[in-house]
């Protein structure tokens, strides 16, 4: 209704014109049409509607001068213009008009808004404060953070072929590492905030695993999976990236404060979001993009259904990046988003090797950490035979002594020798009181 309002009003501006001048001359005066456009527009428009008055309507003659040089484009050679054509040149005339104008015309036209086109050119004339522009980089080279734009040498190319590419990004931390980002191969560890002690320790072990072999470990820093990926990269001495979706001088959450100082100073602090910028719900799923698109693999470890972590992945299957996960028990709603990205066509992975293979970096493995015990010249286990048994008992789900004493059939007192020795020989962990599970 609105749209046919509006043509409707376009050809009554054609028509006068044209009862009073002649259809040729629609083509020839620049000048007239713009006089039949400021008279029109100063009753009824989608300026009008904005709050914009005559007095600004004729403060901003620009406007209407590139409206009409643009819908004279559009005519025939009897001076006919398409109804919505008119619309769609004013609108996009008089929108460009306001990014390009200058900061005393837009400070002038201000004052004749009501809101919010008002808060809008506000936002746009502060944004043209040339001073304030030169204070907030000054502030940032003092605070050892660097913008990078599209134009920029150090825009990362894995960014450019991207639906939805980030305009712009700042960061914090190493930039020579980050100058070596794109010569080694990078893996995104993402999962569960809320997750389980398995989790936490798989996480970690694969990102110190994959870190000593020199790939790049990146998340989005949140608690859980996230973080213990890092820990783990920070452990092996490898490059960790946190893509944060707060500006890139804010630590959420608080109690990462101590990874967050230590990625800005032996990795890279990534965001989009200008400085200061608080960690707003909406932010974090639209940050997702630039974890998948900075990455080789992405890689799962805990989700439930309706996890965060699958949006990564949903970006990733977008932009052509390999999705893997980790494997759960079909009873557990912690496995619940990983089997789902392996029932989808996701690769699985039960040890970092199988992460490393589809990295073709297979070649360069150190040990075949698959295996679990401590080998010989030979490379067979060696464990006594009632511990082994023992250990084999052990899962890597928590279980308490009295229950491992149960299945094992051994005395509660042979149970905690048992697992004392184990957890001496670094086998098993006690992760909460009297509590006992295999590490990895």
């Amino acid at each position: 209704m609105e749209k046919r309002a509006s043509a409707s009003f376009h050809r009554g501006i054609l028509y006068r014109l044209r009862e009073r001048n002649g259809e040729r001359s629609i083509m020839n005066n620049v000048e007239l049409l713009q006089q039949e456009l400021i008279k029109s527009y100063c009753d009824r428009s989608w300026l009008r509607l904005a709050g914009i008055s005559r007095e600004d309507i004729r403060k901003t003659g620009p406007v209407f001068y590139a409206a009409a040089s643009g819908l004279l484009e559009l005519a025939d050679d009897k001076g006919r213009i398409n109804a919505e054509d008119i619309l769609a040149v004013w609108k996009k005339t008089a929108g460009q008009y306001f990014f390009d104008a200058e900061a005393d015309e837009l400070a002038n036209a201000i004052k004749y808004l009501r809101k919010p086109d008002k808060n809008l050119l506000e936002n746009i004339l502060y944004s043209k404060d040339i001073n304030r522009i030169i204070r907030e980089y000054s502030n940032l080279e003092e605070r050892g953070i660097r913008f990078i734009s599209q134009d920029d040498a150090l825009y990362q190319d894995k960014f450019k072929n991207i639906k939805d590419r980030p305009y712009s990004f700042y960061l914090k931390g190493n930039i020579h590492v980050y100058e070596r980002l794109l010569n080694n191969p990078s893996v995104a560890i993402v999962g569960a905030r809320e997750c389980t002690n398995y989790g936490l320790s798989m996480a970690k072990k694969i990102g110190f695993d994959l870190a000593a072999h020199g790939v790049n470990i990146i998340s989005g820093m949140a608690r859980g999976i996230d973080s213990s990926g890092l820990y783990g990269c920070i452990n092996a001495g490898g490059i960790g990236v946190g893509i944060l979706g707060c500006g890139v001088d804010v630590c959420y959450p608080r109690e990462n404060i101590e990874l967050y100082e230590e990625i800005s100073r032996s990795g890279i602090l990534m965001s989009e979001y200008p400085m200061g910028t608080p960690p707003n719900a909406w932010q974090f799923p639209l940050r997702n993009r630039m974890i998948s698109a900075l990455a080789d693999i992405v890689l799962v470890v805990e989700a439930r259904k309706k996890s965060g972590s699958l949006i990564t992945v949903e970006y990733a299957n977008e932009q052509g990046r390999d999705v893997m996960a980790i494997p759960g028990r079909v009873s557990d709603k912690l496995s619940e988003g990983c089997n789902k990205v392996i029932r989808d066509g996701g690769g699985i992975v039960t040890c970092t090797k199988d992460i490393l293979e589809a990295l073709y970096l297979v070649n360069y493995y150190k040990k075949d950490d698959c295996e679990e015990g401590s080998k010989d010249k030979k490379g067979n286990i060696t464990l006594e035979k009632e511990i082994e048994s023992l250990y084999s008992i052990v899962d890597l789900i928590p279980k308490s002594s009295s229950e491992i004493a149960r299945e094992s059939g051994l005395s509660i007192e042979k149970v905690m020798a048992g697992l004392i020795k184990l957890q001496m020989m670094g086998y098993v962990e006690e992760p909460s009181k009297n509590q006992y599970m295999k590490k990895i």
